[in-house]
């Protein structure tokens, strides 16, 4: 079982912000290993909305709330 997700990454430079864009595959060789991401994703979530973890701006925390949404698609579509 494997989940397609765009992952962009941003450079900065001197004058300008440059956004890479590419798509991650993760592979789940059981369903123990899907389970154990979402919690992992899950308790992640939970430590950022609770002000835990620290160097979060808002482009950040979207783009983790759009992995993390993702994966739940993966995981209801592959149940």
């Amino acid at each position: 079982m494997s989940v397609y997700t765009d992952c962009p990454i941003r450079f900065l430079g001197d004058t300008l912000t440059i956004l890479i864009s590419f798509t991650m595959k993760f592979t789940f060789e059981s369903q123990s290993e899907i389970y154990y991401m979402l919690k992992a994703l899950n308790e992640t979530h939970t430590a950022i909305e609770n002000g835990h973890v620290g160097l979060i701006n808002d482009q950040t925390r979207k783009e983790f709330d759009s992995l993390r949404d993702k994966f739940q698609d993966f995981v209801l579509s592959n149940l």
